[in-house]
């Protein structure tokens, strides 16, 4: 599947990724499964990567529809490097809660 995510609970950290080809049912199906997840919590920071795409056919409807949703954090930002993500996320947060 084109998009994957996995949560790590104990940094209250979500990484979403995707690789291949995005399409509409895709964002829906991630989205789906990853708030379906028992270890989600809608207050964990999401770290999405999608430098592994080789092309994106997603709408902005269903862009809309999902921010719509209010299920994943309200704050987006996007960074040209990883480095520049991890360290905006990390933010002033203890060791024990960071990226890396």
């Amino acid at each position: 599947m084109p998009w994957t995510h996995r949560i790590i609970a104990d940094r209250e950290l979500i990484i979403v990724t995707g690789t291949g080809l995005l399409t509409d049912d895709d964002v829906v199906g991630g989205v789906r499964a990853l708030v379906g997840d028992p270890d989600f919590r809608p207050t964990f920071r999401v770290f999405t990567d999608f430098g592994g795409l080789t092309d994106v056919r997603v709408t902005s409807d269903t862009v809309r529809r999902v921010a719509e949703r209010r299920q994943l954090a309200p704050t987006v930002q996007i960074f040209r490097t990883r480095e520049d993500a991890v360290r905006w996320l990390d933010g002033s947060l203890p060791p024990e809660k960071r990226m890396e």
